[in-house]
């Protein structure tokens, strides 16, 4: 995605998706749900106010959901607004309980 991103953001986010050992590949060799990761990475790693995502879930295994979700959380805390389309029931009731709508 280029530019200058906070490489301290980036490397925690490799970090906290499980990319590690995996920054030099490409995406074409990945998994659909380590795809998903390095999407999530991208849009993650720079100040947004408002985040839109598609179905971002599909292809993630339990451990990736949650640390996406928590992720979600964190930029929630830091005041973003987050918007999808479709999301698994279990993660929209999270959402309602946490206060995201």
């Amino acid at each position: 995605h280029g530019g200058d991103g906070d490489e301290d953001v980036i490397d925690q986010l490799i970090d906290d998706l499980g990319l590690r050992g995996r920054e030099d590949d490409l995406p074409s060799q990945f998994s659909r749900g380590l795809r998903q990761k390095t999407a999530a990475a991208v849009a993650l790693c720079r100040p947004f106010s408002v985040l839109l995502v598609d179905e971002p879930f599909v292809g993630l295994d339990a451990s990736g959901r949650e640390a996406f979700l928590e992720l979600l959380d964190d930029a929630h805390e830091r005041g973003a607004t987050l918007m999808d389309d479709k999301t698994s029931e279990a993660s929209m009731e999270k959402r309602k309980k946490d206060g995201y709508f």
